[in-house]
């Protein structure tokens, strides 16, 4: 659900719950009882559940998940055997432990709040409401540069409290959990298990398969939710869409895009995480401190920051509009999870392995592409396809930086179903495009990093055994 882009989504749900088309309010319609549909997606509440529904339940479940793993349940037994019934030990036990992740979660939810956009923009700019980083978008449209930079710098204030305020609220208390005594442990649901599998097996379906079924079934209809147009099904949609040379001009700018983030952000990346924990240099604690700052800055900020950069300083004008822009402001809104996630791995990385290749005589260069790199292959991969993910997703980091030759399929499906001209279906098909090549190069990518783990499992495996023969024949 979490690598479900949220442009897709929110179309999927604008298509059920369109006030007079939606699927959803047309079926109840049919209903003797019900004169009108009670859904409008088009309003402050249906922005908020399609929001929600985009990846506000699957972010916070996987940010959840390691601290409730982390939980000691002595801490529940305790309470439980204290008398106190289930409900009793979540609320007096439970949620107080876990109330630091908790305050965490919840500030980086704000700092996704102030980074979203698609949502925003296609279910709230057709009657005028609009959140700081779509009202940045339409002042840019505008030409209006100071008023969007004055907007930027109000929310960079606003975002520049979150953190501290958090940090401030977690360190007046002590949250621990894991000690020498920890114990991790499971709790046994009894009948209810079932229960909560169907939930959560039902939330699945409504914030996965149901959108993208919906997307299928509404690019074939003349007018998605209208059952009685004549003819009901066509292939025109998908016909415009293909023949349509913007829609190529958006693919070929996609997969370039996508391709040379995948291959270039995990070779940045991880030079940037080799020279945080391996070298002495001593700016290594100010640009650690630069990349986390740096993920706090919504798409759109980043967007607009470049914009004036390419637009003020003359050496640079050509860049607006240039493919390389775009590749730039990709990279930038993706180096923070990358580089935390190679610094996490080179922590592990044992120091003896670079240690025999100098002594051995290679230089650092040699050193960093002939031992580490094959070493933290898989984590290049992983990175790689992320990144390629991210890129043919993004819309708000690029959106005032791309041109007519250089829109994305991200963009131009953006465009199509904030349309007045009813093109909902065409943005439909164009997400599906991207999301089946995306899904693609994820399955291909998997594959491929099963086979560079497994190829290196078997080379340390044949390593360690001819180290051992010797050793054995010794004490024979």
């Amino acid at each position: 659900a979490y690598m479900f882009p949220a442009l897709a989504s929110t179309i999927g749900w604008m298509m059920m719950l369109a006030p007079t088309s939606g699927f959803v309010n047309v079926a109840l319609e049919a209903l003797p009882f019900v004169d009108r549909g009670p859904f409008n997606i088009f309003s402050l509440e249906g922005i908020v559940f399609a929001r929600i529904m985009a990846d506000g339940i699957a972010y916070k479940v996987i940010l959840f998940t390691p601290a409730f793993r982390n939980m000691d349940q002595a801490l529940e037994e305790a309470g439980r055997v204290s008398g106190a019934s289930k409900l009793g030990t979540i609320l007096k036990v439970t949620l107080p432990v876990m109330a630091s992740p908790l305050i965490l979660v919840f500030a980086l939810h704000l700092i996704r709040v102030f980074q979203g956009f698609e949502t925003e923009w296609l279910l709230g700019a057709r009657w005028g409401f609009y959140v700081y980083s779509t009202l940045i978008y339409l002042q840019a449209q505008s030409f209006d540069y100071g008023q969007a930079v004055v907007t930027a710098s109000l929310t960079l204030v606003v975002i520049g409290f979150i953190f501290p305020i958090q940090r401030w609220v977690t360190r007046r208390r002590h949250y621990t959990t894991i000690t020498g005594k920890f114990s991790p442990g499971l709790i046994d649901l009894g009948g209810w298990k079932w229960v909560f599998f169907s939930a959560i097996l039902g939330l699945l379906i409504v914030l996965t398969a149901l959108p993208i079924l919906v997307l299928i079934v509404g690019s074939f209809m003349t007018h998605v939710g209208y059952f009685n147009a004549v003819p009901t099904w066509t292939l025109d949609h998908w016909r415009d869409t293909f023949s349509d040379e913007l829609f190529f001009t958006g693919l070929r700018t996609t997969i370039t895009l996508a391709v040379v983030a995948g291959v270039g952000s995990p070779l940045l990346f991880s030079i940037i995480a080799y020279l945080i924990v391996r070298s002495k240099w001593r700016l290594r604690t100010s640009l650690d401190s630069i990349i986390w700052v740096s993920a706090a800055f919504p798409g759109i900020l980043s967007s607009l920051g470049l914009l004036m950069l390419f637009l003020s300083v003359p050496g640079l004008t050509w860049l607006y509009g240039s493919i390389w822009a775009l590749v730039l402001v990709v990279i930038i809104s993706g180096n923070t999870t990358g580089t935390n996630i190679f610094k996490g791995v080179l922590v592990q990385l044992g120091a003896d392995l670079e240690e025999a290749s100098r002594v051995s005589g290679a230089g650092w260069f040699r050193t960093y592409f002939r031992i580490v790199i094959p070493v933290i292959m898989p984590t290049m991969v992983l990175i790689g396809m992320l990144n390629f993910i991210s890129a043919a997703n993004t819309t708000s980091s690029i959106i005032l930086l791309a041109s007519r030759d250089t829109i994305t399929l991200s963009i131009l499906a953006l465009e199509l179903g904030s349309s007045d001209l009813g093109q909902a279906e065409r943005a439909g098909i164009i997400t599906l495009v991207i999301m089946t090549m995306t899904m693609g190069v994820a399955l291909v990518m998997r594959a491929f990093a099963l086979r560079v783990g497994l190829r290196q499992d078997m080379r340390a495996r044949d390593v360690q055994g001819r180290s051992i023969a010797p050793t054995e024949r010794a004490q024979a």
